[in-house]
């Protein structure tokens, strides 16, 4: 009885490291990362706030999200570290732009960015640019939210395309990786009488 006992003893801890092993061999021959944009919205820069979901097989570091733009780019730092099948939410400043000093959003009957508009924006506020852009993410709630209502007006919220990139690195491979997601840019109009005629 003593030897059957041995004997199951010995094949049990064989069984428990072949699968230990074969856990380790796939993880690390299929080994994935996969840090995803749930939303994300600038509010006045350098202020914004994202949503991010890892459904990748280990934790990863999201560093930062860069903002392309037709002015230019401009970068958000996350500094995070987001778990496995974990969501962290990056919340960095004031929820909104300075409403004493910029209207609401630009609406017209296109939905389309002017040049004027455009050579008029920019990310960082300042009495010098008719024209605060602010980001959202194409599917972002708020985003959505905000079409509906102008539509409600028999207005379209005016937008431009832009791109982001979000770059976080794997803690499990060391390795960087770098997401392109599309973003719309929106235009806050300053209250000032030389940029009331700017459509």
């Amino acid at each position: 009885m003593a030897g059957l006992t041995g004997f199951i003893t010995l094949v049990a801890g064989a069984l428990s490291f072949s699968v230990n092993q074969a856990s380790q061999l796939y993880k690390g021959l299929f080994w994935r990362d996969n840090l995803q944009i749930v939303e994300f919205e600038t509010r006045t820069y350098p202020d914004f706030r994202v949503v991010l979901s890892n459904g990748g097989d280990g934790p990863v570091w999201a560093s930062k999200i860069i903002l392309y733009w037709p002015g230019g780019s401009h970068p958000f730092a996350i500094d995070r570290l987001v778990a496995v099948n974990g969501v962290e939410t990056v919340d960095r400043g004031s929820k909104d732009y300075d409403s004493s000093k910029y209207a609401g959003f630009l609406g017209n009957t296109t939905g389309v960015a002017s040049a004027a508009v455009l050579d008029s924006a920019h990310i960082l506020p300042g009495d010098e640019h008719c024209f605060l852009a602010i980001a959202y993410d194409v599917g972002n709630a708020d985003l959505l939210r905000m079409i509906g209502h102008y539509a409600l007006d028999n207005s379209i919220l005016v937008r431009a395309k832009a791109e982001a990139r979000l770059i976080y690195f794997s803690i499990h491979s060391g390795v960087i990786t770098q997401t392109s997601f599309p973003v719309a840019l929106l235009f806050a109009r300053l209250q000032k009488k030389k940029c009331q005629d700017i459509r």
